[in-house]
């Protein structure tokens, strides 16, 4: 995998790349375990980290070059968002 700035993602970011995936609709593969919950509403995590990527940074990146699930989950605790979603387990975030 390629060496990726995660650590530079803001929260900010990542709700921008919420509100991106809500106007734009893309196709994307779907999320087989880790969800974002925000405001009430589902995403898949991983596709919206990916979108948080390319807004910080303007560089589209594969989703071959990160991986999903805990490690998605793990940058959450940095972003400082409501909360993510692992199968029946759901992390609290603080708000």
């Amino acid at each position: 995998m390629t060496k990726l700035k995660w650590n530079e993602i803001t929260s900010e970011d990542v709700i921008n790349a919420i509100y991106a995936f809500e106007f734009e609709r893309p196709d994307y593969p779907a999320a087989k375990s880790t969800f974002l919950i925000y405001n009430g509403k589902k995403y898949p995590a991983k596709h919206i980290r990916g979108m948080a990527y390319k807004i910080h940074f303007g560089v589209d990146i594969s989703k071959n070059d990160y991986a999903g699930g805990k490690e998605t989950e793990r940058k959450a605790d940095s972003y400082v968002l409501n909360h993510y979603q692992r199968s029946s387990r759901t992390c609290q975030q603080h708000p």
